[in-house]
C-alpha cells in the first residue's frame, strides 16, 4: 500500500558546474527524502552592440532537486544559501514548489501537513515557464526569453516519450532527444513571457513542443544573464537591487515586452493540469512510460541523474554508477494520478518516489 504525504517540498537548486558536492551536508541528506542533481548548461549573452549576431555563451551548470518535509524546508534552504553563496549575483538560484501530494510504495519521512515557513532570505511574486523542445531548438527560445527580461534561461537534456510515436510519419522528423528549457520570471510579466516563448518556439506546430508554468512559493534568483568583463556586471546588479528596495518592488524594472495580444486570442491554453514526477533507478524510465502511457498519460520525459547522499559523499567515483536515477515528468489531468502512479508501481520490484504539483497552465498543439 503506497504511503502518501502533501508535507512536503520541491526545493530546486541550479548551481555553477561540481558545486553540488559542496553544498549538500550530512545534515542536508538527513533531512531530505531524496536529492537528485541533473546537468544543465546556462545562457549568457555578450555585452556588445552585435551580441545577437552571436551564439549564447553555454557555461555547464548543475540542477538539484530536493524533496525536503515542509518542517524541515527553512532549514536546508539556509543551509545551501550559505554554502552555496547563493546570495551572491552569479552563484545561481534556489525556489520551491509546494507538492499537492508525495506518494511511495515504502515509508517516508515524517512530516507536517501545514504550509512552510516563508525564508526571510527568498522573495515571493515568482513564476516558473518550463519548455520542452526538439534538440537544438532550444536557443532561440532562450534569446527571446533574456530580451524580454530573463534571468539566464536553464537548459537540461531528456529523452521525450509517448507522443512523438501518435504521430503517424510525421514523427520520422522529430527527434525523441529534447531540450528543457527553464525559466524564474516575476508574476506580473509571466504570462506575456509565456506567450513571448511560445510564438519563438513555434509550439503551435505538431510535434514542436510543450510549455507550462508552476507557481513558486518563494525563491532568490541570482543566475549571471551577460557576460562582461571585469566586475562591473555585479556591481550594476547591486546598484539595480538596492532601487528596488527603494521603489518596494521591480516593477519599475519592467520591460514592455514587444507582443501584439491579438495574436493569442485563438489560443487554447490547457488549464488546471498536474506534473507527476517519478523518480526511478536508471534503465527503467521506458517501460515505466509505457505503462503511464496505457493509463492516459499523454507522454513523459526521461531525465538522467545522480542520487546524491552519504554513499555519494563517501564513494565519489566508486559508487556512482549505482545511484544513477531517472526522473520521468509528465504533465496530465489530476484525475489520473492515481491510476498512473499505481500502474508505474506495480511494474517496479523497487520502491518508487512520485510527487505532484500545480499546473495551472500549459500549451501545445492540439490538433
Amino acid at each position: 500500500m503506497n504511503s502518501i504525504n502533501n508535507g512536503y517540498t520541491l526545493l530546486r537548486v541550479i548551481i555553477n558546474k561540481s558545486v553540488s558536492n559542496k553544498i549538500i551536508t550530512d545534515e542536508i541528506i538527513t533531512l531530505c527524502e531524496t536529492i537528485v542533481m541533473v546537468k544543465a548548461r546556462g545562457t549568457l549573452v555578450k555585452d556588445s552592440w552585435y551580441q545577437r549576431y552571436l551564439p549564447t555563451i553555454n557555461p555547464e551548470q548543475e540542477v538539484v532537486e530536493l524533496m525536503v518535509p515542509n518542517k524541515n524546508i527553512n532549514r536546508v534552504t539556509d543551509i545551501i544559501i550559505e554554502k552555496g553563496k547563493l546570495d551572491r549575483y552569479g552563484k545561481g538560484a534556489i525556489y520551491t514548489h509546494s507538492c499537492e501530494q508525495t506518494i511511495s510504495k515504502g515509508p517516508l519521512i515524517e512530516s507536517s501537513n501545514s504550509q512552510p515557513l516563508t525564508n526571510k532570505n527568498m522573495i515571493n511574486g515568482l513564476t516558473s515557464i518550463y519548455c520542452v523542445v526538439q534538440k537544438g531548438n532550444a536557443e532561440k527560445i532562450a534569446r527571446v526569453a533574456l530580451n524580454e527580461g530573463s534571468h539566464g534561461p536553464i537548459i537540461s537534456y531528456a529523452l521525450g516519450k509517448g507522443i512523438r510515436d501518435r504521430l503517424g510519419l510525421i514523427r520520422i522528423a522529430i527527434n525523441p532527444e529534447k531540450e528543457f528549457i527553464s525559466v524564474v520570471v516575476d508574476d506580473y510579466i509571466a504570462d506575456k513571457m509565456f506567450d513571448a516563448m511560445i510564438t519563438a518556439g513555434h509550439l503551435n506546430v505538431a510535434g514542436a513542443g510543450f510549455i507550462y508554468m508552476m507557481p513558486v512559493d518563494q525563491g532568490m534568483i541570482n543566475i549571471r544573464t551577460v557576460h562582461r568583463a571585469g566586475h562591473s556586471t555585479e556591481m550594476l546588479e547591486l546598484l539595480i537591487k538596492e532601487m528596488d528596495n527603494l521603489k518596494g518592488s521591480k516593477r519599475w524594472r519592467q520591460v514592455e515586452i514587444r507582443t501584439d495580444e491579438s495574436k493569442y486570442e485563438n489560443r487554447e491554453y490547457l488549464l488546471d493540469l498536474v506534473r507527476l514526477t517519478c523518480i526511478a533507478p536508471r534503465g527503467q524510465g521506458e517501460e515505466l512510460v509505457k505503462k503511464s502511457l496505457s493509463k492516459g498519460a499523454p507522454g513523459a520525459n526521461i531525465f538522467h541523474g545522480v542520487e546524491l547522499g552519504k554513499e555519494f559523499l563517501e564513494f565519489k567515483k566508486s559508487s556512482k554508477h549505482n545511484l544513477e536515477k531517472e526522473v520521468i515528468e509528465m504533465t496530465i489531468q489530476k484525475d489520473k494520478v492515481t491510476d498512473i502512479t499505481q500502474v508505474m508501481q506495480s511494474a517496479s520490484e523497487q520502491d518508487l518516489l512520485f510527487y505532484t504539483q500545480n499546473v495551472p497552465k500549459a500549451f501545445t498543439y492540439l490538433g
